[in-house]
């Protein structure tokens, strides 16, 4: 009897073992999988988990999950780089509570006079299913951006293009000026509402995003959104 009690204890304390070392590893690979799933590639991805202690992943709870990606491509928006910090997950059910990190070298459709990519960083913090975002797109970027929009729209480039604080774009085209005041549409679009009409400067695609407010600022243009990045476990 006392043999056999051994042999249970000696089994539960190698088992016991096994997930304390071996376990972090394992979620690292089952959480790189649901990324996969979830609409996340990655030309290089690294995925850390923790729990304290080890032996709860086994019940598929961790407590901190870290991913870094380069040359990433989520929902088929692409960037240079992918930091996120998912904390209390469920690895089962597949919940987070909540998420810090940034995209950053984001890739807009659009491309510059010289055929190089228009680039944007996100970051956002908060609830997982709703953290709230910042789009940063600076000067010289979003001035390139409003002017192609502006062609788009109008069929010849402007002159020129000024960003005017707190949430002005100018035109100047054939001599003339046109404003548009810059704000976000209910179908989740940034727009610069102008007396010929209005000019999309960037349409909301790909990720699970609401945009909500948008400025000028002294760096250049500020979108403020949510962001369901729990939607990456999914």
């Amino acid at each position: 009897m006392r043999g056999c009690l051994f042999v249970m204890l000696a089994g539960v304390a190698v088992l016991a073992a096994a997930i304390w070392f071996t376990g972090p590893p394992l979620a690292g690979a089952a959480v790189g999988a649901a990324l996969t799933s979830g609409g996340l590639s990655a030309d290089e991805m690294t995925v850390d988990v923790e729990s304290d202690p080890p032996l709860r992943l086994a019940l598929g709870q961790a407590d901190r999950v870290t991913v870094s990606a380069d040359d990433v491509n989520w929902n088929g928006i692409r960037a240079g780089r992918l930091e996120v910090e998912l904390r209390d997950v469920d690895l089962i059910a597949r919940t987070v509570r909540t998420a810090d990190g940034r995209l950053e070298e984001v890739q807009l459709e659009e491309t510059g006079e010289d055929g190089e990519p228009l680039l944007m960083e996100i970051t956002f913090s908060g609830p997982a299913d709703e953290a709230v975002t910042a789009i940063s797109i600076d000067r010289p970027t979003a001035e390139r951006l409003a002017a192609a929009a502006f062609e788009a729209q109008i069929g010849t480039p402007p002159d020129s293009v000024d960003l005017v604080a707190p949430d002005v774009v100018r035109f100047t085209s054939a001599g003339q000026i046109v404003s548009g005041r810059l704000e976000v549409t209910t179908a989740g679009e940034l727009q610069a509402a102008t007396p010929l009409g209005s000019v999309t400067l960037l349409e909301n695609r790909g990720l699970p995003m609401q945009l909500t407010d948008v400025s000028v600022g002294q760096g250049g243009i500020e979108v403020t959104g949510l962001l369901d990045v729990s939607s990456l476990l999914d």
